[in-house]
């Protein structure tokens, strides 16, 4: 008995404090409806202004992490040196650039003039891909490649060249380590798949993959490079089989791990989106019954334009002085949204009981 009459007395505490909050709010409307929705719309505006992150490294590592650290002081050992001498295995942070892999539609030999010659068009194809900068500039890949012997370096060239070819008709290109006009080069980065004879020497090959680099040694143009990289896989995405009589191909980039994480999370708001919607109808559904004043269908969806209006706000606010998005940030409104609703609905049954 004590601590039913506990409860009701706090019950009654609370009811009559939202009484007079409400008779509050009845008497000044304007400042109490008005105004939030107003600044709450006009903080949203500035989601126009949003800038997305999607650094895989700067969103799941902790910030002080001691890897971190410890690459900070590698990096003032070791410069980057993409802009003169690119060496991949001397890079200290993740490459940047594009990856095609090739392989003929026959899966046969790849190895032929016809399919070479189509790689290397689409080399220089490739290699034609600009894009404006913040100031309106073209930017080329001249520009932002990574190079060797003051040229751009496309790992795979090789492979495109007339010594290439001149040794796999003569049968004196050996896999997987070749002694080029160059040096000596391992071919297994480039093709795959290769049928070679017991002396080594090589009779066919099933892929190649052609990677084009990009500079990364100071914050601008790793900025650059990321800018190209994209316009690289816009151009790849309108890229089709059939513009290839011979080959089929498959693409990454630096971006790949991202935008399949980007990818994933999109894909789980829309079922995000039917629960809270399931759940918003549910609660109305409950809470409905009586007239327009002692129904609780209306406090209800009153909770749920609260929860929007606040996340509207928050969201636009923060997107406003500068914080970058995360997409997994997109699915807190349909939590919040969905908790709200699932508030209610215990609260209804709870008053019923």
């Amino acid at each position: 008995m004590t601590c039913g009459k506990s409860f009701f007395a706090v019950t009654h505490c609370i009811s009559n404090a939202f009484g007079r909050y409400g008779h509050l709010v009845g008497r000044y409307p304007v400042w109490f409806i008005v105004v939030p929705v107003v600044v709450c719309v006009g903080l949203g505006v500035g989601f126009l202004f949003r800038s997305n992150e999607q650094d895989i490294e700067l969103l799941y590592t902790p910030i002080n992490s001691r890897s971190r650290s410890d690459r900070e002081k590698v990096k003032a050992l070791f410069p980057d040196r993409t802009h003169d001498y690119y060496n991949p295995m001397s890079l200290n942070d993740h490459a940047l650039g594009g990856v095609v892999l090739f392989r003929p539609k026959n899966d046969s030999n790849i190895l032929t003039r016809e399919s070479l010659q189509e790689i290397k068009d689409f080399v220089t194809k490739v290699k034609e891909i600009t894009f404006n900068n913040s100031e309106g500039d073209v930017v080329t890949y001249d520009e932002v490649c990574g190079r060797l012997d003051g040229k751009c370096e496309v790992w795979g060239r090789l492979i495109l060249t007339d010594d290439f070819w001149d040794a796999f008709e003569k049968g004196t290109l050996i896999f997987p380590f070749w002694d080029s006009p160059w040096g000596t080069v391992d071919l297994s980065v480039w093709l795959g798949n290769v049928n070679k004879t017991q002396q080594e020497r090589v009779q066919g090959a099933g892929a190649v993959k052609v990677t084009f680099t990009l500079r990364q040694d100071s914050d601008a143009m790793k900025k650059l490079s990321l800018e190209w990289e994209r316009a690289f896989i816009d151009y790849m995405t309108k890229l089709r089989n059939d513009n290839f009589s011979t080959l089929t191909f498959a693409f990454s980039s630096s971006h790949s791990m991202g935008d399949e994480l980007d990818r994933g999370t999109k894909g789980d708001i829309k079922y995000f989106s039917l629960t809270f919607t399931i759940m918003i109808t549910y609660a109305s559904i409950v809470c409905s019954g009586g007239d327009c004043v002692s129904t609780r269908a209306l406090l209800a969806n009153a909770g749920v334009v609260a929860a929007t209006m606040g996340i509207l706000a928050s969201f636009g606010l923060f997107s406003f002085i500068g914080v970058q998005f995360v997409n997994i940030v997109g699915v807190v409104p349909f939590l919040i949204l969905g908790m709200t609703c699932f508030y209610f609905s215990f609260w209804v049954v709870v008053q019923v009981a």
